[in-house]
C-alpha cells in the first residue's frame, strides 16, 4: 500500500491547511496558493511518478511549474519524516537531488527566496550562485492579481515561515552534499 503524504511527513497537514486558509483569502485553491513561490501543490494525496526520472519509491507533492521540476517525499521505514527529492528531468545525468531531510527542512531551504529557481542547484554552473541567493534571501517570483510579486511573496513566505517555524539554511552547498551522500549515494560501477 502506498503511504499518504500525511503518513510520510507529519508537517504535510500543516502545509495543506495553511494553503487552504491562505487560498480562501486570495481566492485560489490550495494547490495554487504557493504557486507564486514556485510551489504548486499536487493535491491532498500527491501524485505518483509524473516522470520516468522520479524515484519509484516516492510521492510527488509539488512542482515549480517550469521544465517538469518537482518535489517528492521518499517512502521510508521511519514514519512521520521523509526526505524530499527534487527531480529535474532536464538534468539527465543526475536528475534527482535531496533537498531536505524532511518537508520542514526543505521548506526552510527556500523560506526567504521561494522554490522556483531551486533547479539551478542541480547544475554545476548554477549551484554556487543559487546557494548564495538562498543564503542571502534574494528571491524572484510572480504576484497574485492586484498585488506586486514582492508583496505576494513576502506575505506567503512570512506565513509559511511562521506556521512551520522555519529558519533559513546557513551553508547550503555543504548541507546539500551531506543530504545527497546520506540518501542518494552514488551508483556502483556498472549500474
Amino acid at each position: 500500500m502506498t503511504p499518504t503524504l500525511d503518513d510520510l511527513d507529519a508537517d504535510w497537514s500543516r502545509l495543506w491547511t495553511l494553503a487552504e486558509r491562505l487560498g480562501k483569502h486570495a481566492g485560489t485553491g490550495p494547490d495554487d496558493t504557493f504557486f507564486p513561490l514556485g510551489l504548486g501543490l499536487h493535491g491532498r494525496q500527491g501524485s505518483q511518478q509524473p516522470y520516468d526520472a522520479t524515484p519509484a519509491n516516492s510521492t510527488t507533492f509539488a512542482s515549480t511549474g517550469g521544465d517538469g521540476v518537482h518535489f517528492s517525499l521518499l517512502h521510508t521505514t521511519t514514519p512521520g519524516t521523509a526526505p524530499v527529492v527534487m527531480t529535474v528531468p532536464m538534468q539527465s545525468d543526475a536528475p534527482n537531488h535531496v533537498v531536505g531531510a524532511s518537508l520542514r527542512e526543505f521548506l526552510a531551504l527556500g523560506c526567504r527566496t521561494g522554490y522556483y529557481h531551486l533547479d539551478k542547484l542541480a547544475y554545476g554552473w548554477g549551484r554556487q550562485a543559487e546557494a548564495s541567493h538562498l543564503e542571502h534571501g534574494r528571491w524572484e517570483g510572480m504576484g497574485w492579481d492586484g498585488e506586486t510579486a514582492e508583496a505576494t511573496a513576502r506575505k506567503l513566505l512570512v506565513a509559511l515561515s511562521q506556521e512551520l517555524d522555519l529558519a533559513p539554511w546557513q551553508d547550503v552547498v555543504q548541507h546539500l552534499g551531506e543530504l545527497q551522500a546520506r540518501y542518494l549515494p552514488p551508483a556502483s560501477p556498472g549500474q
